[in-house]
């Protein structure tokens, strides 16, 4: 039996607001997840099919050029892709999202826990 440690949580940030991203990246790294960002929909997604392919997307709702909602119908729709599970991160609520979301502002300790949860989960 190996004492190895398990590999880090890959996470994929999606936010338009690039102090998001990088106030996020940072404390996520600092509980030993490894982080990536995109700041739209639409750059996540190309970046998903050209093979990273994260443990779980933390992805904000309302975004210029392609938005959460638009992101998460057009990764749903990719086989490969599908699996991988997202927390949102939301001022606004959306009725229309089939994952859970977050409110912003947002309890930095309730975010680690969801993302565990989804990685556990899937």
């Amino acid at each position: 039996m190996s004492d190895a440690p398990s590999p880090p949580i890959r996470v994929l940030i999606v936010d338009d607001d690039r102090d998001i991203r990088e106030l996020l990246g940072d404390l996520l790294a600092d509980e030993g997840f490894a982080v990536e960002a995109a700041w739209n929909g639409e750059t996540a997604l190309a970046r998903l099919k050209d093979g990273f392919h994260p443990d779980v997307i933390v992805l904000d709702i309302m975004m210029p050029i392609m938005d959460g909602l638009t992101f998460r119908a057009l990764q749903r729709s990719h086989p490969a892709l599908a699996d991988i599970p997202v927390v949102g991160l939301t001022a606004f609520p959306s009725p229309e999202a089939d994952f859970e979301c977050l409110a912003k502002p947002l309890r930095f300790e309730v975010l680690v826990d969801k993302l565990r949860r989804a990685v556990a989960l899937r």
